[in-house]
């Protein structure tokens, strides 16, 4: 369970990165780019505060957090426009700890120290097209 102080803490150090690193104009750029996003600023927010890994839980590599967590985040980067693919991320990861729960099965990443994989969700059909 993460406190009060914990979550105003997170906003704080997104708002402050946000503030360094995301002027109405960079928004703009970002939002203009084949990604629709800073991939620069998203890696600082994934990499220095591990938003990308809020709401999974600490045994699979997540920081074990709750969903007001990424919600605070999410409050602090919608009050900057700031566009990121934390909403969508945050999704997929309690769609995947969902099935997981219902007796799927989720193995934790291996870290390391090569550049960070773009993970994406496939569904997978068995009937044939």
């Amino acid at each position: 369970m993460t406190s009060l102080e914990e979550r105003q803490m997170l906003r704080d150090t997104v708002a402050a990165l946000i503030d360094k690193h995301a002027s109405p104009g960079a928004v703009r750029e970002a939002m203009e780019s084949a990604r629709g996003y800073d991939e620069s600023l998203w890696t600082m927010l994934c990499e220095q505060v591990g938003v990308a890994a809020l709401v999974v839980p600490e045994e699979l590599g997540g920081a074990d957090g709750e969903l007001a967590d990424a919600a605070a985040v999410l409050e602090e980067l919608g009050r900057a426009l700031v566009p990121t693919p934390l909403l969508g991320t945050t999704l997929a990861e309690l769609a995947l700890l969902a099935v997981s729960k219902d007796g799927g099965s989720l193995t934790p990443t291996p870290s390391s120290s090569s550049p960070p994989a773009r993970p994406s969700v496939r569904w997978c059909s068995t009937a044939t097209m």
